[in-house]
């Protein structure tokens, strides 16, 4: 079975959410002003990466994750399919989306709330956010 728009775009959205959740740190890292808060940059090196991708025929997690399988023509897995629901797949991309939110928290600048006690070192704090963002990554894939 081909997959459908719908499928395709949320593949498409889950892509994003995950290049984001890399994309963020290595601009902070770079500290360039314009990297770093324009999303047009963001989306234009996303499109570019997405494209080279396509060309080289590699699987992004989107279509891992939503059972895409790429060839002469895209096609879904049908052991994905007759386990899926709705309801699972709206569940797997919030997951995603707060996981890649929680992974980059850090790089915007104010500290992170105390997450084991007002006592708590802010890199411990930092680095338990930054885990559970990973963790919400992987239980939505």
């Amino acid at each position: 079975m081909r997959p459908s728009r719908k499928r395709q775009l949320l593949a498409l959205y889950i892509d994003y959410l995950v290049f984001t959740a890399f994309y963020q740190p290595i601009a902070w890292a770079v500290h360039s002003g314009v990297a770093a808060e324009n999303w047009l940059v963001s989306l234009a090196i996303f499109v570019g990466l997405r494209g080279v991708a396509w060309a080289l025929k590699v699987v992004l997690p989107g279509q891992w994750a939503l059972g895409i399988q790429t060839g002469p023509v895209a096609e879904v897995n049908p052991r994905v399919l007759e386990r899926e629901r709705w309801w699972t797949a709206t569940a797997g991309t919030l997951l995603v989306l707060e996981g890649s939110k929680n992974l980059v928290r850090w790089t915007q600048g104010p500290p992170v709330e105390p997450l084991l006690g007002s006592a708590t070192p802010q890199w411990i704090a930092t680095m338990a956010i930054t885990v559970f963002g990973a963790l919400n990554i992987l239980a939505g894939f």
